[in-house]
């Protein structure tokens, strides 16, 4: 059996798509539903961990199916909450150096425009934090094979899409999850 469909030139998870789809055929009202939502989670955390795939697949979820509005709002609160403990444990800390060799993930590390807005503005607070007290700041990123890790930098700067640290090192801001200031 094939584990992947392309949708939109992107590879997605087939068996999340299938949840999608059962999900608003038949007798329902065409929305997912919260036990809808609850299956879809558990097939997400089946091997715990949230992978640049399944992250697409989720995407094209929300943005292309009906949701009861109780359903969105469960399912994004507790991906979060999953993600964020599981996660957590698995945290690697790293120099600016070692980040300088590493690919970053290609999705987003954050879900909702909320999150993304407070990523900008404690970016922009880290900035001016390290160009006034030159203190060191922790920044949690997703890397490409799907570890994080966290660089401390006394020297951030924005760019564009990018952030920069002390020595010349770029981040792309999506896939940064976290500043810790």
């Amino acid at each position: 059996m094939n584990y992947y469909k392309i949708s939109n030139e992107k590879k997605m998870d087939r068996h999340l798509l299938d949840l999608a789809h059962a999900s608003i055929a038949g007798a329902s009202d065409g929305r997912i539903s919260v036990k809808d939502a609850q299956d879809l989670l558990a097939a997400v955390k089946d091997g715990n961990v949230f992978t640049d795939v399944e992250r697409d697949t989720v995407d094209h979820i929300l943005a292309t199916f009906h949701w009861t509005e109780k359903a969105r709002d469960w399912f994004l609160k507790e991906l979060y909450s999953w993600r964020k403990a599981a996660h957590a444990q698995h945290l690697k800390p790293m120099t600016p150096l070692e980040l300088s060799n590493q690919h970053f993930s290609m999705s987003d590390a954050l879900l909702s425009n909320e999150e993304r807005l407070v990523r900008i503005h404690d970016l922009k607070t880290a900035m001016n934090e390290t160009n006034q007290d030159h203190d060191d700041i922790g920044i949690i990123v997703h890397l490409a094979n799907g570890d994080r890790v966290e660089v401390l930098s006394n020297f951030i700067e924005l760019s564009g899409d990018f952030v920069e640290l002390k020595g010349g090192v770029t981040i792309p801001i999506r896939a940064i999850e976290k500043v810790e200031i």
